[in-house]
């Protein structure tokens, strides 16, 4: 990194970054996940390679927080959604929850959630897999894959996008899937 380029990232950090984590932290109401989450906004911006030419450098940060934050909410979705219904602990549960009609609509969804990840173009599927459920950055997924963070970041979009539409579909007509399709 150009010495110019680390002191205006050091000036961006030094004139942003506590208003920035506030702002975070009125969003996702954690104050640790905020402090990761700006510092993350801040691991971006130094990937850009002209960080001096940003016009209006506060609206950019809180833009790159929100993409953050709605990953991550999309990304929790997901892996509570496909780690709750694949490993649920039986045995820390009571029976009364674990009535055989809630044992096979946890299969049930695992099994959808499986079928949406699998119907996803390879290397898409490659890229979700790694980031979402093997919590690789976009710098350790570029590594292994070649990839821009653009492209990383396009096909994450994308296979989110493909996997939420082949959830509604296979539960559109459920009613047990409208009202866990509601609190995701």
């Amino acid at each position: 990194m150009g010495d110019d380029k680390a002191a205006v990232l050091a000036s961006l950090y030094s004139k942003y970054s506590q208003a920035l984590r506030k702002y975070i932290a009125r969003l996702v109401r954690d104050r640790e996940e905020a402090d990761d989450l700006a510092q993350e906004v801040f691991v971006r911006l130094s990937r850009r390679e002209d960080v001096a030419g940003i016009e209006h450098p506060r609206a950019f940060l809180h833009s790159i927080a929100l993409n953050l934050i709605n990953d991550k909410w999309r990304s929790d979705r997901v892996r509570h959604f496909y780690t709750a219904a694949n490993t649920a602990d039986i045995r820390a549960t009571s029976v009364d929850q674990m009535d055989p009609e809630r044992i096979a609509l946890a299969r049930e969804t695992v099994r959808i959630l499986d079928d949406a990840v699998r119907a996803l173009p390879p290397k898409c599927r490659r890229i979700v897999i790694m980031h979402k459920f093997q919590h690789m950055s976009y710098a350790e997924i570029s590594q292994e894959t070649g990839l821009t963070d653009r492209a990383i970041e396009k096909h994450i979009m994308r296979g989110m996008a493909r996997i939420e539409r082949h959830l509604q579909r296979s539960f559109r007509n459920s009613a047990e899937g409208r009202g866990f399709m509601e609190s995701l």
